[in-house]
């Protein structure tokens, strides 16, 4: 069973917060953010992105039209 996007944006977040806890440079902060941030508000399962080796995707899909959004 695949990891909703929910839970891998909440892993996301917590690895943000636990690298500003930590005193990391803002930039990795704010990159574990925005990561989650995309991956909540993905319409596709990101778990199956990645499992067809198509993560990096994601950062293409932002700006894409939402019918272009799918996994082969």
């Amino acid at each position: 069973m695949d990891l909703s996007n929910a839970a891998i944006a909440d892993a996301l977040d917590e690895l943000g917060d636990l690298y500003e806890l930590d005193g990391a440079v803002v930039h990795r902060v704010l990159a574990y953010r925005n990561a989650a941030k995309t991956v909540r508000e993905a319409s596709l399962s990101v778990a199956a992105l990645a499992r067809a080796g198509r993560a990096t995707e994601l950062r293409d899909r932002r700006d894409a039209p939402a019918e272009d959004h799918h996994v082969a």
